[in-house]
């Protein structure tokens, strides 16, 4: 904070101010400053990708606790340590990273920036916030401007996704923690639900976690295939056709 009036000297204005200036820290450790970024901020450290962020010299867009949240499995999916979840994780941060841009840049129609992921485009409207958006996602810019050694870190409320990304029904079963039943649809003949090239029915698969089949002799399972099958076709529910209920919501007494 400023303490008094300038004082005036011959050819400068002196401020007294009550503390020291300290220069912009890196990207990662900005982030890590923001309690609302805690999810993200973890997610960087335990993925590895800080060297990524640290070295891009431009602007970062950074989604907070709650915009991860409403990714739901999908995030959990991205923050797996499999080769393919990295890979995808990657191209997630790279959407996020523009050239060095800040709010008094950004004009009140649509601009658009290409990242190593693909376009965004941003817009500011006269005497408001920024928006970004990719594909059919608009995000807010919740606050923007904040300086790192490297560029400025600006907080959305939205997680922007690459239009070529696949995630398929493998993925967020892996993210939900229900890889054995994903093994075992696969096992059991069912293998086309995860094929969405394949022309099938609309379904809805009600997937246990892997936690629940410690109560299950997995091994006995498949050595019987009729068991098997039986076992994961009890875990499909196809809808009709002209049924508009995407996705669907179980009710508690309902018949499926």
């Amino acid at each position: 904070s400023v303490l008094s009036e300038p004082i005036r000297t011959s050819n400068a204005l002196i401020y007294m101010v009550d503390d020291l200036l300290k220069p912009p820290s890196s990207p990662v450790s900005t982030i890590g400053q923001f309690g609302s970024l805690s999810t993200i901020h973890a997610a960087i450290l335990s993925t590895g990708i800080s060297d990524v962020l640290d070295n891009w010299h431009g602007s970062l867009l950074v989604p907070d606790d709650h915009a991860i949240a409403q990714l739901g499995v999908t995030a959990r999916y991205l923050s797996l340590p499999s080769a393919a979840s990295q890979a995808d994780l990657l191209s997630v941060v790279y959407l996020h990273t523009l050239p060095l841009m800040y709010a008094d840049d950004v004009g009140p129609k649509w601009m658009s920036l290409r990242t190593p992921s693909g376009v965004i485009q941003v817009r500011r409207p006269p005497l408001d916030h920024m928006f970004v958006r990719t594909n059919d996602t608009v995000a807010n810019v919740v606050r923007g401007d904040v300086l790192t050694d490297a560029g400025a870190v600006h907080i959305v409320d939205r997680v922007l996704l690459p239009e070529g990304l696949d995630i398929s029904m493998e993925k967020l079963l892996a993210g939900a923690e229900a890889s054995i039943m994903a093994s075992l649809a696969e096992e059991a003949g069912f293998g086309w639900l995860f094929d969405e090239k394949e022309h099938k029915p609309r379904y809805v698969l009600l997937a246990p976690s892997d936690a629940s089949f410690s109560r299950v002799d997995v091994t006995a399972l498949r050595r019987n295939p009729d068991s098997l099958h039986e076992l994961v076709a009890l875990h499909i529910i196809h809808l009709h056709p002209s049924s508009e209920e995407t996705p669907l919501e179980l009710s508690d007494g309902y018949t499926y």
